[in-house]
């Protein structure tokens, strides 16, 4: 498979600040709660940086050492794959 881009790509992937955040009900169809919200996006936040490969890998740096299992950047990669 060759990798769409050729080169790296770096993106600012900016943090979000939820100002309220309202449960209204659920959907019958899967249980997912639906959800009243309003947020700003900050201006701190993380770089991603894409390089091309063969296979879907993830390195993080920092590693801060949490559960993959509870890392949403794992479970993201796990769920391409």
């Amino acid at each position: 498979m060759t990798p769409p881009f050729q080169t790296s790509q770096t993106v600012f992937a900016p943090a979000k600040l939820n100002l309220f955040l309202h449960v209204v009900g659920q959907q019958p169809e899967d249980g997912l709660h639906r959800l009243e919200s309003l947020f700003v996006f900050l201006s701190i936040g993380d770089r991603l940086t894409f390089v091309p490969a063969e296979d879907f890998a993830l390195q993080m740096t920092p590693d801060l050492g949490l559960p993959r299992d509870q890392n949403l950047a794992w479970r993201a990669l796990n769920a391409v794959r």
